[in-house]
């Protein structure tokens, strides 16, 4: 069987990249350079064959700890282990459904020299597969509350978290609030214009970035980067504001 390493770099790229995005989803810890760690990895992957090793077990838990470190951005001992085991159960999943389903070709009608291409096209696309399942599985998790407490600016507001708001403005998830909420108070100088696009209708949305947001959920308050989009729209009389969904991660 010949082996290409070409193909091996990009297959493990691709996997790792998928693993480590499927352990975010996971633990719900956001993941920074999830790229930086899939490259580390396939490069391991690729050097690996050429020295001879005498724990390798041991071996690629220190690769997979460099990986999570990289892909986090973090030395915290607790958060390495947490994300390091969700990875590993992610890979596990991923070897088992590869072996189920094409495992017994291996052996048979397909052992040329175009196996190792074919398994490296499978385990890409089945790490694909398992990314995308864990995304259609958590994001029908429901919170334990709806609701919440925003503190913007000084001023303090029920929010609702909206499943259904995936706005983002350059990247920055955007927080929906009623407009007459800041009737009596002065807004920055330079506001944002906020384009989106629903099945409704598209246009869009006058906005801020606030000085200091804070959310109150489940007896914890987080510091959020968000930006705040002001609506005509009159909410239900128990809340004032859309949260965006991703922004409750970190307490829940």
């Amino acid at each position: 069987m010949t082996v290409y390493i070409e193909i091996v770099f990009i297959e493990n790229f691709i996997i790792d990249y998928y693993l480590l995005l499927g352990a975010s989803k996971i633990t719900y810890i956001p993941c920074k350079h999830a790229i930086g760690g899939a490259i580390f990895g396939a490069l391991y992957a690729c050097i690996m064959p050429l020295f001879y090793s005498v724990a390798p077990v041991v071996q690629r838990l220190l690769v997979l700890l460099c990986m999570c470190v990289i892909t986090f951005k973090t030395k915290n001992i607790k958060t390495l282990i947490f994300t390091s085991v969700a990875v590993l159960c992610a890979s596990a999943c991923l070897y088992g459904i590869v072996n189920l389903l094409f495992g017994h070709f291996i052996d048979g009608i397909f052992y040329t020299d175009n196996v190792f291409f074919i398994i490296a096209l499978c385990s890409s696309f089945a790490s694909v597969l398992i990314y995308r399942m864990l995304i259609l599985l958590i994001n029908e998790k429901k919170l334990k509350n709806a609701y919440c407490q925003l503190k913007i600016n000084e001023i303090l507001l029920n929010a609702f978290i909206d499943s259904g708001n995936s706005l983002y403005y350059k990247s920055t998830p955007v927080v929906l609030v009623n407009k007459n909420v800041f009737k009596d108070c002065e807004l920055p100088i330079k506001p944002v214009i906020i384009p989106y696009c629903s099945i409704e209708n598209s246009g869009a949305l006058l906005g801020f970035t606030p000085k200091s947001v804070s959310l109150i959920y489940s007896d914890k308050t987080v510091e959020l980067n968000c930006v705040i989009a002001l609506c005509d729209h009159k909410f239900n009389k128990k809340y004032d504001a859309l949260l965006h969904p991703d922004l409750v991660r970190e307490c829940v």
